[in-house]
């Protein structure tokens, strides 16, 4: 990429880091809502492996790597009787990072030291987490700055987390200009791209490298936010929205999904947020896909109101992979496995029961919940050839379960017949989008086939990722300061 970091800080200028409703409605969110054909990368081995994993495509575990995982286990040692959230993989080789650049951009600690909500004390704590973040930026760097790359942020505290929370959003309001340095930009655009999941039952956090995963999910949550709204009889009273950030605060994990999310009371609410009714993850790695089921079996019982989630995987496929299995990306040489997981609340029991025993990612072939989605074209195609109807009556029953019986009394306007007769009412319409709620999903899930095939070609070509130099959803033009990731 030819441009320079320079002329890359006027799109650093940010948003705010409060959360927006599906509808473009702006709710003043608080800060927590409820307690209710490309084979892998080669991996490289890692100096530092009690701390960072580099998860890449085509690799499996087992449930005990991927629950229970202390530090000794990334050590290669076996230790009992202490819960885990993600895979230990083989020890990743990096090359040493020289100490100099191992510290924070000094503008940054300038930025930093001029937070007057952040104590001194408090700033020395956040700089030893933040050289963590930094050592994971410099992993993420030398796995092709692709892949799941998450590392251990040890004796992580909940104050401590909250803290690097807050200094994460503020970095969104960082005034930043043109002449700073491309390394400021870039420790500025990962700091607002990646993502700390946190286990108060360990004391320790999980920082997860950017996978730009919101990219993905916007458009599901998208769809399904308008089809619960209108199942509600009066779309224009629903408070249900997909949020920005909902932050997911559980006895057992602490986490800030982004666009992934579906709450009721989301919209202009005046009161705390409603509790979450839908969950999307989209995964681009086997580990990532796994690494969110696990998060959701953690988290099931403290979410009661959750009426389902959806888990897919869209990841380049590896060789000598069935093609009866793949994706074809049309326009492209490159097929993707495109695979979905899709659970209703009645069946959380069914999830939880496997996800105790699961030890591969094949494993999920035999659930009658999963399916490949072989082709969106047309009447989708799945495998097996019967796993489409499922999806379908899943979604169904997921919406119906939200649906108000009887419905709301709508506004007018809403059932009005349409002046011609060849036009639907915006009722009929509704009845319509719901009826092609599947179909629509399976639209969005060829989109990122796509999003995942053009980005490997462009990675292949040492051209970064090519989807972050478009001003697409969910950030639009205020997304365009990622392509510095890639200088």
């Amino acid at each position: 990429m030819s441009d320079s970091g320079d002329n890359l800080s006027d799109l650093l200028s940010c948003s705010d880091t409060h959360s927006v409703g599906s509808d473009d409605t702006e709710p003043d969110v608080p800060s927590s809502d409820t307690n209710d054909s490309n084979p892998p990368r080669t991996p490289i081995s890692s100096r530092q492996p009690t701390k960072v994993t580099i998860q890449s495509p085509g690799r499996s575990f087992s449930e005990q790597q991927l629950i229970k995982m202390p530090q000794a286990v990334l050590q290669g040692e076996r230790s009992r009787g202490s819960l885990e959230l993600y895979p230990t993989l083989a020890k990743l080789a990096v090359p040493a990072i020289p100490a100099l650049s191992s510290g924070l951009p000094p503008r940054f600690l300038e930025w930093l030291a001029a937070r007057s909500e952040i104590g001194r004390e408090e700033r020395d704590l956040m700089c030893k987490y933040l050289g963590d973040i930094r050592q994971l930026q410099f992993q993420w760097y030398q796995a092709n700055r692709d892949g799941f790359v998450i590392r251990d942020l040890i004796g992580l505290s909940e104050h401590a987390y909250k803290l690097l929370q807050h200094i994460l959003d503020e970095t969104w309001n960082c005034k930043l200009g043109r002449g700073q340095e491309l390394e400021f930009l870039q420790w500025i655009a990962f700091l607002r791209c990646m993502q700390i999941d946190f286990r108060p039952d360990l004391g320790k956090g999980v920082a997860i490298a950017p996978t730009f995963y919101e990219d993905l999910t916007t458009s599901i949550t998208h769809l399904v936010t308008k089809v619960l709204r209108e199942a509600e009889g009066d779309p224009l009273c629903s408070t249900v929205a997909t949020l920005v950030k909902s932050t997911v605060e559980t006895p057992v994990l602490h986490s800030r999904p982004k666009y992934s999310a579906i709450h009721v009371d989301a919209v202009n609410h005046h009161k705390a947020l409603g509790p979450m009714i839908f969950f999307c993850a989209m995964a681009q790695t086997d580990q990532e896909f796994m690494y969110q089921a696990n998060k959701l079996s953690l988290i099931l019982r403290y979410l009661p109101s959750l009426l389902g989630f959806l888990i897919a995987l869209v990841r380049p496929a590896p060789d000598h992979a069935d093609l009866t299995k793949l994706h074809k990306v049309s326009g492209t040489s490159e097929w993707v496995q495109c695979r979905v997981l899709l659970y209703h609340s009645d069946d959380f029991p069914e999830f939880q029961e496997r996800m105790s025993r699961i030890h591969r990612m094949e494993e999920w072939e035999t659930d009658t919940h999963h399916m490949w989605l072989t082709s969106s074209s047309g009447e989708p195609q799945s495998y097996p050839p019967g796993a489409w109807k499922p999806f379908c009556d899943g979604l169904d029953k997921i919406v119906q379960s939200h649906a108000v019986s009887p419905p709301k009394r709508p506004f007018a306007a809403f059932t009005d017949k349409p002046q011609h007769q060849w036009l639907l009412s915006p009722e009929d319409e509704a009845a319509a989008r719901r009826k092609s709620l599947a179909k629509d999903i399976a639209v969005s899930l060829n989109h990122s086939a796509h999003w995942v095939a053009g980005n490997t070609m462009s990675l292949r070509k040492g051209e970064g990722k090519m989807n972050l130099k478009w001003a697409n959803d969910p950030y639009g033009q205020k997304g365009l300061f990622r392509v510095v990731l890639y200088k």
